[in-house]
């Protein structure tokens, strides 16, 4: 099983990033975890750029949900919703197929986060995936 790890944070000393790469580590055997820790490299979404003009990175991305039989996304909370890199990585999803069928965790690595979690199922999923 392939999984497909997201840090929400763009800092280079994450603990969210540090999570999913403690995960990584700690994986049984047969199950691979890829930690995507790129969000901000993605650029701001522009529908414009969607189709024959994506940019790579975005195309890159694309391929490793793809690739993938599931997901888990650590983020962390700010202002009390969802980090702008994660909410742009989201936004260039939404007009494709990636994510249909695949199992999805969410978690954080700080004192809080639950709101952002209870953001990101409401905004960017709406039910429409299933949670672990």
């Amino acid at each position: 099983m392939k999984i497909l790890a997201i840090s929400g944070s763009a800092r280079r000393l994450s603990t969210n990033t540090a999570l999913l790469k403690a995960m990584q580590v700690i994986a049984p055997t047969g199950i691979v975890i890829d930690v995507f820790d790129g969000i901000g490299n993605l650029p701001v979404f522009s529908p414009d750029l969607e189709g024959s003009d994506e940019p790579l990175v975005v195309r890159i991305f694309k391929q490793a949900i793809s690739e993938s039989d599931g997901l888990v996304i650590s983020s962390p909370e700010y202002v009390r919703s969802i980090p702008g890199g994660l909410k742009n990585a989201i936004d260039w999803l939404v007009s494709g197929n990636e994510l249909i069928g695949k199992a999805i965790a969410l978690v954080h690595a700080s004192h809080r986060g639950d709101e952002m979690l209870n953001m990101l199922r409401t905004v960017a999923f709406d039910g429409k995936f299933q949670f672990q």
